[in-house]
Parts: C-alpha cells; sequence; structure tokens
C-alpha cells in the first residue's frame, strides 16, 4: 500500500516537472509552444502599457537568436490593429482627449482634394482641400494640434518618389513613424494596407476617360450637309446640273421652260400658258418654307456644335484603336481588371504621379498627329478642375461609364492607435452627412459654379458670332457671284458693239 501511494506521488510529480520544464516536447512543439507564449504577452501585456516595443533577444547561438526574430517579425506582422484594447477598463483609453498634443500630417499638392500654398505674411504653409478639412475636424473632435510636413513627389528629373523601396516616398516615411497621418489622394491598395494602417475609406473617387472631341466633331463640309441625307444632296447636285446643261445649251421651248421651273430655276419672263404659271407661283411659294426650315436647322446646328456619337465606354474607343494614357500608379491598379489584362498593350504608363500631367500629355497628343487617337484614364474630380481651369471644357468630353472606383483613405503607421477612433469619427461623420456637405463644400461651391455661368455666357456670344460670321460670308459669296454675272454681261454686250461697229451692213454699188 505505501509502495503503491508513493508511486503515485513520485508519478505526480514527474508529471508537474514534464508540465513546468517540457522536456518531453519535439522542436517542432517547443517553437509553438514559445510562439503562443510570445503572442499572448506581446497582446495583453506589453501593447498595453507602450506604443513601442522593443524585445531584446539574448542567446547562445547565432540560429537561436534569427529563430526568435523570425518568429517576432511574423507575430507582430500578423497581429490586427483590432485586437489591441482588450483590457479597457484596466488601461483607459487616453485617445479621447489629446489636450492640443501636436501631430504631423504628411501631405503634398493635389487639388482639389489638397491645396497647398505658402502665405509669404506670415511665413507659413497654408493647406486648403476636402481631405485637409476632414482632418481639421478630426484635431477638433480628438482635441489635437496639425504640423503639416509638405512633401515634393516629383524633382527636376522627372522622378517621382511613389516607387517601391524609396527612401523618401510617404509610404517609407509613414512606416518609419516619421509622421502620424498622410492624406492626399493617397488611394488603397493591396500592398499599401499590407505595410500600413488604413481606416475606413471616407471617399470613393471614380476613373473616368476622357477623349478629344475633334475625333469625332463635324467639319464645316458637314455641318452644311447635316440636315439632310446624302441621297437628297446627290439629287439636288443632278438638278443642279441639268438646269446648267439648260440654260448653256438655250433651250427656250416650252416643255423645257416647265423642266426649269420644276428644278427651281428662274424665268426672264413669265410663261404664257396658265398652267405653267401656275406650277412656277407654286414651286416659288413651297421652297420659302424649305428654305426658311433649312437655315433654322443650319443655325441651329450651328449653335450647338454638335459632334458624332461618342462610345459610351472605354471598351469601345480600345476597338476603335484608341491608346489609353494614365500615371503609372493608376495602370497598376487597373492591370487587376480582366479585360485591362488582356489588352494590355493599349495602356501607355506616364512616369508621373499627378493625373494633370496626363491631361496636358492628352493636349499635346491633340496637337501631334503622329502619336494617334488617345485618351486619358484619370481621376473625375482632378479631370473636371483641370480642363475647366485651363478652359478646355468643350474640348473635350468625359464618358459617363466609369472605369474604375479607387479608394481614398487617411493612412497611419503599422498598429497605430488611432485606428479606432478615426474609424469611429467617420462613422459618425458619414451618419450626420457631414461628409456628404463637406465634399459639396468641395467640389461644387458657388464661386465654380459662378466660373461656369460666365464661360457659358462666353460660349453662346461665341456661337451666335460664329453664326454672323457665317451669314456674312454667304451674303458675300452671293455679292461677288453677282457682281461677276454683271461683268461679264457687260463684257458681253462690249465685245457684241464692237462686233456691229467691226463688220457694218453693205451697201450697195452703184455706177
Amino acid at each position: 500500500m505505501n509502495t503503491t501511494s508513493s508511486s503515485s506521488c513520485n508519478l505526480t510529480l514527474y508529471e508537474n516537472y514534464l508540465t513546468r520544464s517540457r522536456i518531453d516536447m519535439q522542436a517542432e512543439d517547443a517553437n509553438l509552444y514559445v510562439a503562443k507564449a510570445m503572442r499572448f504577452i506581446i497582446e495583453n501585456v506589453f501593447a498595453q502599457l507602450s506604443a513601442t516595443l522593443a524585445v531584446t533577444i539574448s542567446s547562445s547561438t547565432y540560429n537561436t537568436s534569427m529563430w526568435f526574430e523570425y518568429m517576432l517579425e511574423n507575430l507582430v506582422g500578423s497581429w490586427r490593429g483590432a485586437t489591441r484594447m482588450i483590457n479597457e477598463p484596466m488601461f483607459p483609453d487616453k485617445l479621447r482627449q489629446l489636450h492640443g498634443c501636436p501631430l504631423t500630417l504628411l501631405t503634398w499638392n493635389v487639388p482639389p482634394f489638397v491645396y497647398l500654398n505658402f502665405n509669404h505674411d506670415s511665413h507659413q504653409l497654408m493647406a486648403s482641400g476636402f481631405e485637409i478639412q476632414l482632418m481639421e475636424h478630426l484635431a477638433d473632435w480628438m482635441n489635437f494640434s496639425i504640423v503639416i510636413k509638405n512633401l515634393t513627389l516629383e524633382n527636376n528629373v522627372s522622378s517621382y518618389k511613389l516607387a517601391n523601396g524609396s527612401n523618401e516616398g510617404p509610404i517609407e516615411m509613414v512606416i518609419n513613424r516619421w509622421t502620424n497621418f498622410s492624406v492626399g489622394y493617397f488611394r488603397k491598395t493591396a500592398r499599401r494596407v499590407r505595410l500600413l494602417t488604413t481606416p475606413l475609406t471616407h471617399y470613393y473617387t471614380p476613373l473616368v476617360a476622357t477623349v478629344d472631341l475633334d475625333n469625332y466633331r463635324f467639319g464645316s463640309l458637314a455641318i452644311l450637309t447635316f440636315p439632310f441625307d446624302w441621297s437628297v444632296w446627290l439629287i439636288l447636285l443632278w438638278s443642279l446640273i441639268i438646269h446648267i446643261l439648260i440654260y448653256l445649251c438655250r433651250w427656250r421651248s416650252r416643255s423645257h421652260e416647265v423642266l426649269e421651273i420644276l428644278l427651281g430655276g428662274s424665268l426672264a419672263r413669265l410663261p404664257r400658258q396658265w398652267a405653267h404659271r401656275a406650277i412656277y407661283a407654286h414651286w416659288i411659294y413651297a421652297s420659302i418654307p424649305l428654305r426658311i426650315c433649312y437655315q433654322s436647322l443650319l443655325f441651329h446646328l450651328i449653335r450647338l456644335q454638335l459632334f458624332g456619337s461618342v462610345p459610351s465606354s472605354f471598351e469601345q474607343l480600345l476597338d476603335d484603336n484608341f491608346q489609353a494614357l494614365c500615371t503609372s500608379m493608376t495602370l497598376q491598379t487597373l492591370q487587376e481588371m480582366p479585360h485591362v489584362a488582356e489588352r494590355y498593350e493599349s495602356f501607355l504608363g506616364m512616369a508621373t504621379v499627378y493625373d494633370q500631367k496626363v491631361l496636358d500629355e492628352l493636349n499635346h497628343c491633340k496637337h501631334d498627329q503622329r502619336k494617334g487617337k488617345v485618351f486619358a484614364i484619370t481621376s473625375q474630380e482632378v479631370t473636371r478642375l483641370h480642363l475647366r481651369d485651363s478652359n478646355r471644357m468643350d474640348d473635350y468630353v468625359i464618358l459617363n461609364q466609369y472605369v474604375n472606383v479607387q479608394q481614398l483613405s487617411i493612412f497611419m503607421p503599422k498598429h497605430s492607435y488611432f485606428y479606432e477612433k478615426i474609424n469611429e469619427a467617420i462613422r459618425r461623420f458619414d451618419a450626420s452627412g457631414f461628409l456628404a456637405a463637406m465634399r459639396r463644400v468641395a467640389f461644387d461651391s458657388n464661386e465654380r459654379k459662378t466660373e461656369k455661368d460666365q464661360r457659358r455666357r462666353y460660349i453662346d456670344n461665341g456661337q451666335l458670332m460664329g453664326i454672323y460670321k457665317l451669314m456674312f460670308a454667304m451674303y458675300l459669296l452671293a455679292a461677288i457671284i453677282l457682281g461677276i454675272e454683271l461683268l461679264l454681261r457687260r463684257l458681253q454686250r462690249h465685245n457684241c458693239l464692237r462686233n456691229s461697229e467691226s463688220y457694218p451692213p453693205n451697201k450697195k454699188l452703184t455706177n
């Protein structure tokens, strides 16, 4: 009995020793056990004490230290920022009131989302725009101050700083925690979401296709012939040819006079028969409404400046042998679309981050016919602002169908404590309609509506002057033809008189 009790006691002690020492575990099981323990310590202890976690590893062998570094990197990289504040009563939320703490905002000039202007009077960098207004409201809600840090995306050699691995790019600056926030038409991608912390999307910007209207605009001759079909103009042309033949051959029989009347020709004197006179009067009065309708329709078409049917999607433009211009970053996003990947050779990526330069290149291709037919894929807001500021809204058309929709967000370092607070603020702003109001103020201000009305009046005056110029040209052409006819008739009479003087009538000879 004593032997049995002593053996069971030894077995219990041995099990406790195994549980504490884990000498019975294999290498793989030991690695999983250590990783689980480190994850528990990081998530429940270290993460609640400080925003910066520093772990010092001391090992006798190099392989062990390398394993710990690899394991810690995987643990931190796989740890989501939304699973941190587990024991909120024990570790209170300190982000509700920051007491005016200065936080750095990394941004750049990207109208209309961010406007950056240097005030020479105060020697300060002034920022405005939709995303700046959003950050200002977040600062008021959480009571912190914003320190703007400007980043120049492009230098003199036209290289941009958003390439992967660039030490001066905004992604790397946020990763290295040189800034707290970063905004400025900063679009969500799979790589950025993996490297940085991104809260909820505060704006969805559509990518649109912009095409030059000169590819579809009617020419001057096409506008003149537009009111009628081509067959009607062929009939009128043959009628004119027959009338000219009758006039040149001097056919003046009664049947030919009726034919001239039916063809719309003028007569030197009225026909003798009343039937012919009735036909003549009928055609004269019937042609007046036709001429009025044609001139009214022609002036209306000139005023509207109609153009041919423009495709409704960018796929139809690609089918018409167009090439797409866009930034290299936009092209990387479009590669994920299957129908774009199939026709990747039709897309040209420019080494720039600004959609304005893509639109300028589209305008340059308009004057250079060697580059063929091209269209631009840019942000809708940037496109409308740039075309309006450059007074080129009437030269281009924006297709109604979107190419893609991109998400704009505020980017922060990995595992930032501001993740939950900014998400809560964006939800509140969106539910109350505050975000929609800020969008209307930023993109549809009264000042821009006034500029649009002035531009509309300027276009109407220009179209009216175009109609007057056309009328003047038509009357001038008619006056020139009339003058030529009078001159030819006068020359004809002069030749007849000279011929009559050169050949006097024969006189009888008298003996």
